[in-house]
């Protein structure tokens, strides 16, 4: 994904006030059965606000039972690993090409859709807020 157009989006989608309760919680057959399988970027909520991507813009994920995924958008790709922790009821996600202090959780995991947080303090350094994006399954 292009760095300035993925910088811009974590500017203005940013929020200082938001708080994040987690909800993934599940037997991990199940959890699998609901993750596993791929998913497109729907909105972000900033302060109660929804932000839609434009036509072609976004990215999606793919879920694999092995515990991996594959990120894609606007012409990149980008590998990485899940684990899910049941005693903190979240998905952890890392990406293979970025640092350990930018790192992703699904606090919430449904049937038609999941929410995402996103750590940016190793993208942002002026403004670490993490991004929280919904994503609905590919039909």
């Amino acid at each position: 994904m292009n760095k300035a157009i993925f910088l811009l989006a974590v500017i203005l989608l940013g929020s200082k006030d938001m708080l994040f309760a987690q909800d993934v919680n599940m037997a991990t057959e199940n959890m699998y059965k609901m993750l596993c399988k791929k998913w497109k970027v729907d909105h972000a909520v900033v302060d109660g606000l929804t932000i839609s991507p434009k036509p072609g813009a976004g990215f999606d994920f793919e879920f694999k039972q092995d515990n991996t995924f594959k990120m894609t958008g606007n012409g990149s790709a980008s590998k990485g690993t899940w684990s899910y922790d049941a005693g903190k009821k979240l998905v952890r996600l890392n990406r293979d090409d970025t640092s350990n202090s930018e790192f992703s959780e699904i606090i919430s995991l449904k049937e038609d859709e999941f929410v995402m947080i996103t750590d940016m303090k190793g993208a942002t350094l002026d403004d670490p807020t993490p991004l929280k994006t919904v994503f609905v399954p590919v039909n």
